[in-house]
């Protein structure tokens, strides 16, 4: 799973694949109030997620141990990488 929501935050990256998929990405998943996310990484590791979101929002969004706030208008997109969590 690259992608879940519990009841606070929007988590990015909590699975990034098996040992056997090093490198990789996933597109489209859904997150709840309707974001769509893309997820990819590299070595077990976040290179970057792109958030695209149908109506304004505000999420806490968290990769590891950081959490970070995301804003996005109605049909904005915006793209993270792993410096935005550092």
């Amino acid at each position: 799973m690259a992608v879940w929501r519990s009841e606070r935050f929007q988590h990015l990256a909590g699975y990034l694949g098996p040992q056997a998929w090093p490198v990789g990405s996933v597109v489209g998943l859904r997150a709840r109030g309707g974001l769509t996310v893309d997820v990819a990484w590299a070595a077990g590791a976040l290179t970057r997620a792109t958030l695209r979101a149908p109506t304004p929002v505000t999420v806490p969004v968290r990769c590891g141990a950081v959490v970070k706030p995301v804003t996005l208008a109605a049909g904005e997109t915006r793209a993270l990488d792993a410096a935005f969590f550092r």
